[in-house]
C-alpha cells in the first residue's frame, strides 16, 4: 500500500510540474498549498517535519533573498510562500524510497501512452484524439495526453505536459537517472525503458532535447565500463560525428538555432521577443540592474522598466535568464551548489555534467517554477 501511495504522490508532483490543466486552468495559489498539506499529512510520520538540515538551510537562504528584495523594493509579496512550498514538495519527493526507479517507471508509462496517441494522430490526423481545449489557449488535453495546435509546424508530442519542449525535459531526467543506475543508457536490464524514452524524446522534435540527448550519449559512453580503447577511440568519436551530422542535416535543428541567434542580434534592449536568445538579451538589462538578489518574481519589479509587459502573457522562452533576473546570481548559485553537493559521492566530472545538463534544460523552459527539477537538488543517488 505504501508503494501505491508513493507512486500516486509522484504522479501528483508531476501534475503540478507542468500539466496544462494546472499551469493554465487551476489556481496555483490554491492547488499548491493543498498538495503541500496532503503530502505533509501522508509523510509526517515517515519523515517527520523539516528534519533535514539541508532543506532548512536552503529554505533560510532562499528566503533571505526574498527578504533582501523586500528591503530594496518595499513590496511585501507572497511569492516566497509558493517558492517555499515548491521546495518542501521537492524535498519530500526526493526522500521517497527508490525515487529514481519510480520516476523512470512512471515516465516510461507516460511516454508509452503519449506514443500511442501520437501515432494515432500521425495516421488519422491531429483531431482524431478526443480532447478538450484549455481556456483560450492552443493546448488540447485528454489528461494523460496533450497536444498543441501550431501554425506551419509539424505534429509534435507534448505528452503529459504543456508543450513538447517541456515534455523532453522530464524525459531527459528519466534518461539521466537510468544512466546513473546502470552506468550506460543502453543496458540489458533497462533496454525496453530506454527504447521507449528515446522514442518519446525524438517525437518531441525539441531542439533542446536533441542537444541534451547528444550530451547524454557522450556521458553514457564516458560512464560505461567497456575497454578504454573502445570507449575513447571508437564510441566517443562516433557519437561526436553523429552530433555534427545530425545538426547539419536536420533543418529544424540547425536553422532554428541559427535564425534565433540572428534575430536576437537585431533586437534592441527595450524590445521583447519570446525566443530563448532574444529574451536572454532582454533579461540581461534586469540582471545587470540587480545582479546579486535579482528583481523578484512580482511583475511590478521584474518588469519595472517595461510597464507595458505587466499583466501580459509573454511566453518567456528562457527559464535560466528569467530565474537569474528574478533571484539573482545568489539564487542560481544556490541551485547549482545544491546539485553539486547532492551528488557529492560522485566524481567531479559526473557532478559537473549533471549540473551543466540541468542548466541546459533551464535555458529552454521554466522548470524552476515547479517541484520536479528542485528534487534533483535534494536527491542523493543521481
Amino acid at each position: 500500500m505504501r508503494r501505491v501511495v508513493d507512486y500516486l504522490t509522484l504522479l501528483i508532483v508531476l501534475f503540478i510540474s507542468g500539466h496544462p490543466i494546472y499551469t493554465l486552468l487551476l489556481s496555483r495559489s490554491t492547488v499548491l498549498p493543498l498538495v503541500s498539506v496532503l503530502i505533509f499529512a501522508i509523510y509526517f510520520k515517515r519523515y517527520g517535519f523539516l528534519k533535514s538540515k539541508n532543506f532548512l538551510l536552503y529554505l533560510v537562504l532562499f528566503n533571505a533573498i526574498f527578504l533582501a528584495q523586500y528591503l530594496q523594493f518595499g513590496l511585501f509579496v507572497t511569492t516566497f510562500i509558493g517558492f517555499s512550498l515548491v521546495l518542501y514538495i521537492a524535498h519530500v519527493t526526493a526522500r521517497l524510497r527508490d525515487f529514481s526507479g519510480m520516476f523512470i517507471n512512471i515516465m516510461t508509462i507516460i511516454v508509452s501512452v503519449s506514443l500511442l496517441f501520437f501515432s494515432i494522430q500521425l495516421v488519422f490526423g491531429q483531431d482524431s484524439i478526443p480532447a478538450i481545449r484549455i481556456s483560450n489557449s492552443t493546448i488540447f488535453t485528454s489528461f494523460f495526453y496533450n497536444y498543441v495546435v501550431e501554425q506551419n509546424v509539424g505534429l509534435r508530442n507534448s505528452g503529459f505536459f504543456w508543450e513538447p519542449g517541456a515534455f523532453q525535459g522530464y524525459i531527459i531526467i528519466a534518461l539521466l537517472l537510468l544512466i546513473s543506475k546502470d552506468g550506460f543508457v543502453i543496458y540489458r536490464s533497462s533496454a525496453w525503458k530506454t527504447t521507449v524514452l528515446l522514442a518519446g524524446l525524438l517525437s518531441t522534435v525539441s531542439t533542446t532535447g536533441y542537444v541534451a540527448l547528444f550530451f547524454l550519449l557522450s556521458y553514457s559512453v564516458y560512464r560505461s565500463t567497456v575497454h578504454p580503447y573502445t570507449k575513447y577511440v571508437v564510441a566517443l568519436p562516433v557519437v561526436l560525428i553523429l552530433v555534427f551530422l545530425v545538426y547539419r542535416e536536420s533543418a529544424f535543428l540547425s536553422e532554428k538555432i541559427e535564425q534565433q541567434i540572428v534575430r536576437s542580434l537585431d533586437v534592441n534592449g527595450d524590445q521583447f521577443l519570446p525566443d530563448r536568445f532574444s529574451v536572454f538579451l532582454f533579461d540581461i538589462n534586469y540582471i545587470v540592474k540587480n545582479p546579486l538578489f535579482g528583481n523578484g518574481f512580482d511583475e511590478r519589479t521584474r518588469f519595472e522598466d517595461h510597464p507595458k509587459l505587466i499583466g501580459e502573457k509573454l511566453g518567456h522562452g528562457n527559464g535560466l535568464s528569467h530565474f537569474v533576473a528574478s533571484m539573482g546570481f545568489a539564487g542560481i548559485a544556490l541551485f547549482i551548489f545544491g546539485i553539486l553537493s547532492a551528488n557529492a559521492k560522485h566524481a567531479v566530472v559526473d557532478r559537473v555534467f549533471i549540473c551543466l545538463l540541468l542548466v541546459l534544460m533551464l535555458n529552454g523552459q521554466h522548470y524552476l517554477n515547479y517541484p520536479l527539477y528542485w528534487v534533483m537538488m535534494f536527491y542523493k543517488d543521481t
